[in-house]
């Protein structure tokens, strides 16, 4: 068998070495969706064609999981009511809404699809396959981001959008599979040049099947989505649920570029099929940057005053517990006192493995002229971040 990755105290790490692909959300996709993805995206780079095949044989030896699923689970996910509307954590990736969704998913009443069903390749199988998730997610969690001090486990809290991307073609996990077409699947994402809304409500029907779905499998607690494309989805999303409750974090944004910069170098290598430079990477940070929260800003006055509460992240941190009273103070979210205890052992450990993170690891400064750049591009973010 071939060797995974490094161990260090228990924790996997990722490495170069050759892999299994275990930490591919991809490898959960139906056939169909995978072949389009192929086609639309003009293939894969030779570099790439062993994870290629591994997922076309992922996509084929899941098959009769997923047909299983269907079979036990289709009608009940259809008839799935949804009657506590989701909370929706925003911004922008690299924002905090990774240190805010863990701490937030230690409330036990609250519920969110885990790592372990998303990350492993299992959104179209979970719920009837519960034993084969968790075989998978013995073999791949606890595990090192090593972008940062998080050290994710089986039951985190994953990302819908790409578990979406295992059943639906328009999603911005697809810029990062493919990243030469980054802008094209970023722009269909967000239905930016939808003209006839084609795109947006084939979107809207397979994300309310997937949220039933996620309902469904936490025996109906209210789900909290932290999902980063969604901060430029508003409309859609008040579309679908008018009432739903909505957490906007914000950083510096030139610690969130150089962050996404890191991220995506370390990142498109593991889960892309294509390669491209570092300069198309940060065009397209800033490009994607501008396009979300543009988006954002110019329609969150479409939320009700009463369901949106926007956080500056750099005064949240060494503040968690105010800002979460007051988050389930105007949200009515019952339960603040119970999981309170919980929140700060978990604000306290998280702490502890940052100091340590950070005294081992020294960020690259940004150079003048990448920050001269960010200052234009991103100047009217810059200035909203300032006034929070």
């Amino acid at each position: 068998m071939r060797d995974r990755g490094r161990f260090k105290g228990g924790i996997k790490m990722r490495s170069n070495v050759k892999k299994e692909y275990k930490d591919l959300p991809i490898a959960g996709i139906s056939l169909s969706n995978w072949v389009r993805l192929l086609i639309e995206n003009q293939g894969v780079d030779r570099k790439f064609f062993e994870k290629a095949f591994y997922v076309s044989s992922e996509s084929c030896k899941t098959l009769p999981l997923r047909v299983l699923e269907s079979l036990k689970y289709e009608e009940k996910i259809n008839n799935c009511e949804v009657k506590n509307p989701p909370i929706f954590i925003l911004g922008y990736f690299r924002s905090g809404t990774t240190y805010f969704n863990r701490l937030m998913a230690k409330d036990k009443n609250l519920g969110y699809i885990t790592r372990a069903q998303v990350n492993t390749g299992s959104s179209e199988i979970y719920l009837a396959s519960d034993k084969v998730v968790q075989q998978r997610a013995s073999a791949t969690f606890p595990l090192a981001k090593e972008i940062d001090s998080v050290i994710l486990q089986a039951d985190d809290p994953g990302e819908e959008e790409w578990a979406l991307a295992n059943s639906f073609p328009y999603t911005y996990a697809v810029g990062f599979y493919f990243p030469r077409n980054f802008r094209k699947a970023v722009s269909q994402a967000l239905f930016l040049e939808d003209t006839d809304n084609r795109i947006k409500n084939q979107w809207k029907e397979s994300y309310q099947r997937l949220i039933k779905k996620i309902t469904l499998g936490v025996q109906g607690k209210r789900l909290i989505l932290k999902n980063p494309p969604n901060t430029g989805r508003i409309k859609t999303l008040l579309e679908l649920f008018p009432d739903g409750k909505f957490i906007h974090l914000m950083r510096d944004p030139f610690k969130v570029y150089a962050s996404n910069l890191n991220m995506r170098k370390k990142y498109f290598p593991l889960y892309g099929f294509q390669t491209i430079s570092e300069a198309e990477i940060s065009e397209d940070i800033l490009w994607s940057y501008q396009k979300i929260m543009g988006k954002f800003l110019e329609d969150k006055n479409t939320i009700p005053p009463e369901n949106l509460i926007e956080i500056k992240y750099e005064n949240f941190l060494g503040n968690e517990m105010e800002y979460m009273e007051a988050i389930y103070r105007q949200f009515d979210i019952a339960g603040f006192e119970e999981a309170s205890p919980t929140f700060r052992e978990h604000i306290s450990e998280e702490k502890e493995q940052y100091l340590r993170f950070k005294s081992q690891n020294k960020p690259n400064p940004l150079d003048l002229q990448m920050k001269n750049r960010i200052s234009e591009d991103l100047d009217f973010a810059i200035r909203y971040w300032e006034n929070m």
